[in-house]
């Protein structure tokens, strides 16, 4: 039988409710601040997310008309 790869096992459902699923709403409203004052993101830009969590960035930009 082959091993699993490590992050299969690590990142699992429990990683992501104590880690990715924390959201402070305060630096949510932050970091979105950030990506539309200073990085110019708006309603049509195109971005990225790079499987970096559950998608909390990528929802709310969503929401402002980001295609994510």
């Amino acid at each position: 039988m082959r091993a699993q790869p490590w992050w299969q096992s690590f990142f699992d459902d429990d990683f992501a409710s104590l880690v990715l699923d924390r959201v402070d709403p305060i630096t949510l409203r932050r970091t979105i601040a950030f990506f539309e004052d200073v990085l110019r993101i708006r309603p049509g830009v195109r971005v990225l997310d790079q499987c970096c969590g559950t998608g909390r960035l990528a929802v709310p930009l969503a929401g402002l008309g980001v295609t994510v």
